[in-house]
């Protein structure tokens, strides 16, 4: 079988993501990675069903369940940091295979190959592409089923007669899928119709069926959406902060409005850099693409309102295979010589930044020329902050610095480790990166108590030695981990 250079791009992108996968296997998972292992390891605890769960936030930190769900049988055969990142690396290859798609769909037809080639380097070779083929996050699989519901809106919208009730229930199971992996997945019931509602209607004779089919298909999904926020839903739901269903809004509407624009803006530069301007020269009226733009303008609008659109790039990781695709029709017309010359040339740029973000030797040398870029105060995220190879190697430090000072059997109290909750205590330890016999005890300030022997403190947040002082000779080992001696206290 011959294989095309659209199909041979996916698949160097493909092997280009699992050798980044390969290589930081051991990095320690960080932020909402953590949060996903607790909760898959919950649903292995209850044999593998969701619905308790969900059903209650303390257990669920109220994230949608599906990744979770997904990632149990991975975590209960390999531990919840191996688990998951082949979760991540397996949602990472299907996003990919729907790029190829969306594109084929966009730009059917053997002539047509080269395009689709660049298009898909466009929209997946760069440092946020690869990173989440181990980040342990649901953003690429989000990704990968809303480039299939759009990708099945834009075949239903050119050919309404062909077989629309099954086509339609695909859609709606790919829409429902997508909001149990993230909330946001809610967005397609809006931006769908809106980019293509048009079409639909305007082909009223070979769509009549498919109309009717959409029409149920939302008044269904409706349902599920109500069910979901009055709490009766067996696998979803939308209250609670960890799904950003209360965060939504909540902020100064002006200032996250800005922050999401500037982050998308700052998203498609990193990923699209050099041939981001080709995207503006593509004549999208000669080639159907309005309703693209038309449904990202809606995505993006319905970040708006959230105030935490700033720095979470891998938002946008949707939008990425359209502009991609904008961009290589622009370069088509510039010229097959300035195409070839830009393509190598953002080959070049985006393998050096996919490599400097992914992969340690070169990010250790990178990082001190990175800027922080925090545009709201030093103790919140940064633009850069979905890039995080740091983050793991902070973590990675401390936990090996940790393991070193500990004599065999220490006694640790856990100080103020409260990301959502609970949700990190213990998962380091159950997957071995905390010796194994040293004995974690998690602990609030005020629940702080002597031990009769020496013992250790290690601080989550900030670390307070005075909290530690009535207690014997306090002996700071860095990374805010101490030794306590009551025997020589007063």
């Amino acid at each position: 079988m011959k294989w095309g250079k659209d199909a041979r791009v996916a698949l160097a992108l493909g092997l280009l993501g699992l050798l980044a996968l390969w290589l930081n296997r051991g990095e320690p998972l960080v932020r909402n990675g953590l949060v996903y292992a607790r909760v898959a390891e919950r649903v292995v605890e209850h044999g593998y069903d969701p619905r308790p769960i969900v059903a209650d936030s303390a257990l669920s930190y109220d994230k949608p369940i599906a990744f979770a769900w997904l990632g149990a049988p991975l975590v209960s055969a390999w531990g919840t940091h191996v688990g998951l990142m082949l979760l991540s690396a397996a949602s990472t290859l299907l996003y990919l295979g729907m790029v190829w798609r969306f594109l084929v769909a966009l730009s059917p037809g053997a002539e047509n190959e080269r395009l689709r080639a660049r298009a898909l380097l466009f929209a997946a070779l760069g440092p946020l592409t690869v990173y989440q083929f181990w980040s342990a996050h649901p953003d690429a699989l989000f990704a990968a089923l809303t480039l299939a519901a759009l990708t099945q809106m834009l075949e239903l919208a050119r050919a309404p007669e062909r077989a629309p009730v099954r086509r339609v229930l695909l859609l709606a199971l790919t829409i429902e899928c997508s909001a149990l992996l993230k909330n946001y997945g809610l967005i397609l019931l809006a931006a769908l119709p809106l980019a293509y509602g048009t079409r639909l209607w305007r082909a009223r004779a070979r769509s009549r069926r498919a109309r009717v089919a959409l029409a149920c298909a939302w008044l269904a999904l409706g349902g599920s959406v109500l069910l979901a926020y009055l709490e009766l839903h067996p696998v979803h739901r939308l209250v609670g902060e960890g799904g950003g269903f209360a965060q939504y809004g909540s902020g100064e509407l002006g200032a996250s409005a800005r922050g999401v624009l500037l982050q998308c803006g700052l998203a498609l530069l990193v990923q699209l850099q050099l041939v981001l301007p080709a995207a503006f020269a593509a004549r999208l009226r000669q080639h159907e693409g309005w309703p693209l733009l038309v449904f990202a303008a809606v995505y993006v609008g319905g970040l708006l309102p959230f105030p935490n659109g700033y720095y979470n790039m891998r938002y946008f990781l949707p939008l990425f295979p359209l502009v991609g695709w904008m961009a290589a029709l622009g370069l088509e017309r510039a010229g097959e010589g300035l195409a070839r010359g830009a393509t190598a040339a953002f080959a070049a740029l985006g393998l050096a930044s996919a490599a400097a973000f992914n992969v340690e030797a070169l990010f250790t040398r990178l990082a001190p020329a990175l800027p922080a870029w925090k545009i709201r105060g030093e103790r919140m995220p940064g633009l850069l902050d979905n890039l995080r190879m740091g983050l793991h190697l902070e973590q990675r430090a401390w936990l090996e610095h940790v393991n070193a000072n500990l004599e065999p059997g220490a006694e640790v109290l856990m100080l103020g480790f409260r990301y959502y909750g609970d949700a990190q205590q213990g998962v380091y330890e159950r997957a071995g990166l905390i010796r194994a016999d040293v004995l974690t005890h998690y602990v609030e300030p005020e629940a702080l108590a002597p031990s009769a022997g020496p013992f250790y403190v290690c601080f989550g947040g900030r670390p307070d030695a005075r909290l530690l002082e009535g207690f014997g000779r306090v002996t700071d080992l860095g990374q805010g981990l101490f030794r306590v001696d009551p025997a020589a206290g007063g």
